[in-house]
């Protein structure tokens, strides 16, 4: 991506994702919105944070308020022209067709729209072109060695189809073959936090990310590393994924 003047009146598109399933779009200064626990993220389940709480809509204003020159330190962000650096973009393989913008200095407004701006449907709008397989890293969990050995076997070697029903909250799984064997132990409500990989009764793995509840009654059979739950967070519904032990 890279940093770019947008003057008042023209529009940003975004075409298909060619890799990934989300683009990122920084402004200047950031966008005004009512904070909520420092930070103007949505947090859509709780209707707290963000635009009133909510997914957005056609029609809805953001207003945006530099605060200093332009590309100083205040805001972390770099000049027009200049490129925007792996450090704020996760990198997912070949990006999102479509640039990361950066407003100009001073006050302003974006109108989003779902025909000409944001696809209002959230999907990639196009010809998706996808990897075939996407490796997860990960430590084991605090209940790993509750799994018989053929259970844990199965879990590092299987390949697992990511569900319709994921989302911010959970990356639901099924698995290509069934974990023979697998019997939940019972184990209570646990601390959980993104990144921690329950496994259910029925062996579907549950991958915890950043909306995730903070306690579990699931076996905590692995997590998944902050720096590598990039690559998580970019999966789609009918993607591949398997997971790698590191230690």
């Amino acid at each position: 991506g890279t940093a770019v003047r947008i003057a008042p009146g023209e529009r940003l598109r975004f075409s298909f994702a060619q890799a990934g399933c989300r683009a990122y779009v920084a402004v200047r200064g950031g966008f005004r919105v009512g904070n909520v626990l420092r930070s103007a993220s949505t947090y859509v389940t709780a209707g707290l944070g963000g635009h009133q709480g909510r997914a957005l809509l056609d029609g809805d204003v953001l207003e945006w308020g530099a605060e200093g020159p332009e590309g100083n330190a205040q805001d972390g962000l770099p000049g027009i022209g200049a490129a925007v650096g792996g450090g704020i973009v996760p990198s997912v393989g070949a990006g999102i067709a479509g640039d990361a913008a950066v407003g100009e200095a001073g006050t302003g407004g974006v109108l989003v729209g779902g025909r000409d701006g944001v696809d209002g449907r959230g999907g990639s709008g196009g010809k998706e072109s996808r990897e075939s397989l996407r490796v997860i890293p990960f430590l084991k969990g605090p209940e790993w060695n509750l799994l018989p050995e053929p259970v844990r076997r199965w879990f590092a070697e299987s390949r697992f189809r990511v569900g319709s029903r994921s989302d911010r909250i959970g990356i639901r799984l099924r698995a290509t073959s069934a974990a023979a064997g697998w019997e939940a132990p019972s184990i209570g409500s646990c601390p959980v936090c993104p990144g921690v990989i329950q496994l259910p009764p029925n062996g579907e793995p549950i991958l915890l990310m950043n909306d995730a509840q903070t306690l579990g009654g699931y076996p905590r059979v692995g997590v998944v590393r902050e720096r590598d739950l990039g690559i998580a967070a970019h999966v789609r519904p009918g993607d591949v994924v398997g997971f790698e032990p590191v230690m």
